[in-house]
């Protein structure tokens, strides 16, 4: 008897309120109220493509009956997508969510487009899937491409902004675009593209923290306000990698406020995991920026070998009469101003005999002399104007308490980690909300 009662209980009906909550052929139905659910598929950061259903949809992927809860297209796209891997999930996009809008309205989504798939991943703003985007990576020149055509260049699209890429830096507008104003941000700067081990580990943290941030600067090309902060790499090749921390402003939605640390030792992957977690789980203690970072072009050898020669002769040529430049410059002047002048004694003996008019010659001659010194004096204030905002650019926010930091970054003085927030950095941002994490 005891037997038969094990039996019968392992041989026990599934709990049919547990469907929705299963996958049904590779699909999931979602529920709009569900706010825990929604979050996690929206703003995880992990792969998820979603098709907006009917009620007849969703009844019959709940059923298991694929042919009628998913799209034609989808169906076929399902066992490539699986193997990205990205989730599928079916939603009744016109149901209220929690905030009392419905997701058509929440993601400003496109009703006349049919299907209606949005696709979320690595914490950016879920996007609506349109014709446009497709026809990128359909690959066929068909004028009307089949439907196996049609999943190829959807998994294909949905491959391309399932993996994780770091943002590359070259000015500051796009650090704080993509990286300042995002709540987890994480810096790599080197010299170079990463490469090898460096590149391998970056790549990891990529997958792993897909919510946070991530930007490289090559600091061969461009100069990071603070690199002098930064603990010193050991080679070249070793990045200086540094967490970076948004938070809005107190009594201002539009404004954030900054705080960064710099990760310290030999950027193995286990220690930057611990740093990232430490980022995202806010047990990392950050140092108050008291302005946002910035960054500015690196002038190369050539370059810095041509200011110098053409500095030596409109600088140095007047007075020493050394560089290269300097006496060709000096010759040139010279025999201008001569000419000037022998134009302007026949055009006034000219001007003895009845002949031409001495004051437009002269006139000329000074708008010469006027434009060479006004030429002059723009490539003076230029170059000046470089080296003053190049010294703005330095922070004095040292990062590093600790032996083998910078020796230029021990002798700020204006930087106080204990000051209030109304001395830190606050930057303006854009906000649209299509990037909060609310439903």
């Amino acid at each position: 008897m005891l037997t038969l009662v094990t039996v019968l209980m392992a041989f026990k009906a599934p709990d049919k309120k547990a469907a929705p909550e299963q996958k049904a052929n590779g699909m999931q139905v979602l529920s709009p109220t569900n706010a825990t659910q929604l979050k996690a598929v929206f703003f995880s950061g992990d792969p998820w493509l979603i098709q907006c259903g009917s009620k007849a949809d969703l009844a019959a992927a709940a059923a298991g009956d694929v042919g009628l809860g998913a799209h034609d297209v989808l169906e076929i796209a399902m066992p490539a997508l699986a193997k990205l891997p990205a989730e599928l999930g079916l939603l009744d996009c016109e149901k209220k969510l929690p905030s009392g809008k419905s997701t058509l309205d929440r993601f400003k989504l496109d009703g006349g487009v049919s299907p209606m798939l949005i696709f979320a991943a690595n914490g950016l703003a879920p996007v609506q899937i349109v014709p446009s985007m497709l026809a990128k990576y359909g690959g066929s020149s068909n004028l009307f491409p089949t439907p196996r055509q049609q999943a190829a260049a959807l998994v294909a699209l949905v491959k391309s902004r399932a993996t994780p890429q770091a943002f590359t830096f070259t000015k500051s507008e796009q650090m704080h675009a993509h990286c300042l104003k995002c709540k987890h941000c994480v810096l790599w700067l080197t010299e170079g593209e990463p490469q090898g081990e460096a590149a391998r580990t970056l790549g990891t943290l990529l997958r792993e923290y897909r919510t946070v941030a991530f930007g490289t600067v090559n600091t061969a090309r461009y100069q990071f306000s603070l690199a002098k902060a930064l603990p010193a790499p050991p080679t070249k090749r070793t990045p200086q990698v540094l967490a970076v921390r948004s938070t809005a402003a107190e009594g201002d939605a539009k404004k954030v406020t900054l705080a960064a640390k710099a990760y310290r030792g030999e950027p193995t992957l286990e220690g930057l995991r611990g740093f990232v977690s430490g980022l995202t789980d806010e047990s990392l203690e950050l140092t108050p920026l008291t302005k946002p970072p910035a960054l500015a072009w690196r002038k190369q050898a050539k370059e810095a070998a041509k200011d110098g020669k053409e500095e030596g002769g409109s600088r140095k040529g007047g007075k020493s009469g050394t560089g290269a430049g300097s006496g060709a410059e000096r010759k040139m002047s010279y025999e201008e101003r001569k000419a000037a002048e022998a134009a302007a004694r026949k055009a006034k003996a000219a001007a003895a005999k009845g002949g031409g008019p001495v004051d437009e010659v002269e006139r000329r001659r000074r708008m010469a002399l006027e434009e060479e010194e006004l030429l002059r004096s723009m490539f003076d204030s230029e170059e000046a104007a470089g080296e003053e905002e190049a010294d703005e650019a330095e922070e004095t926010v040292n990062f590093d308490d600790e032996e083998g930091a910078h020796d230029d970054a021990q002798e700020d003085e204006g930087a106080d980690m204990d000051e209030e927030n109304e001395d830190e950095a606050t930057m303006e941002v854009e906000d649209d909300g299509s990037d909060k994490q609310e439903l």
